[in-house]
């Protein structure tokens, strides 16, 4: 029980890191519809098992914009999918 609590709370608090790193991004490029696309999809995760590979098919979409984010988006749910089977 205290391991998927952990798990839980590791997820809450980088989908928050994750999420606030999202909004500095949508500061400085307010037109990138990815970026925002991102953002929405993971603020409405609510736990590690909502993960379904979506924020990766976008970041995969959106990768040309920039890498350094898409790439933390991509290995935030991998790490999360992958603690979770």
């Amino acid at each position: 029980m205290f391991l998927s609590s952990q798990k839980t709370i590791d997820f809450l608090n980088q989908k928050t890191d994750l999420l606030n790193e999202l909004e500095e991004y949508i500061n400085r490029y307010p037109d990138n519809d990815y970026i925002k696309s991102v953002h929405h999809v993971l603020n409405k995760t609510k736990s590690p098992r909502g993960l379904t590979g979506q924020l990766t098919k976008i970041a995969i979409d959106g990768i040309d914009y920039d890498l350094e984010i898409g790439t933390k988006v991509m290995d935030f749910e991998a790490y999360h999918m992958e603690r979770n089977l």
